[in-house]
């Protein structure tokens, strides 16, 4: 395998996980929401998922803010960069900012 297909496999890797866990991250907070909703309580040994998942979806956003605002500088629409950028993460941003070395 050359350097060119392992690097492509390794970010489309990256890329279907960050999809994985940006969904279950979402999911967890929307259980969260219903559970503060019913008035329920979540088992104190899953607490520890928020201290997780809170920081990546920040720094998801945080991301597909850089995206979108980055797409937008290239002439390209900024939402639908920005929304991809938040589901993939950084490797939104690298397809962004230099699509021939990413490719």
């Amino acid at each position: 395998m050359n350097t060119s297909k392992s690097l492509q496999w390794g970010l489309t890797s990256i890329k279907v996980i960050s999809i994985i866990l940006i969904s279950s991250a979402l999911a967890w907070e929307l259980a969260n929401l219903n559970v503060d909703l019913t008035d329920w309580q979540i088992s104190p040994h899953l607490k520890w998922i928020f201290w997780v998942e809170r920081p990546a979806l920040l720094i998801h956003g945080i991301e597909a803010i850089i995206g979108g605002y980055y797409a937008c500088l290239q002439g390209k629409q900024a939402f639908p960069y920005g929304v991809y950028t938040f589901w993939v993460g950084f490797v939104g941003l690298l397809e962004l900012i230099n699509p021939e070395k990413v490719s």
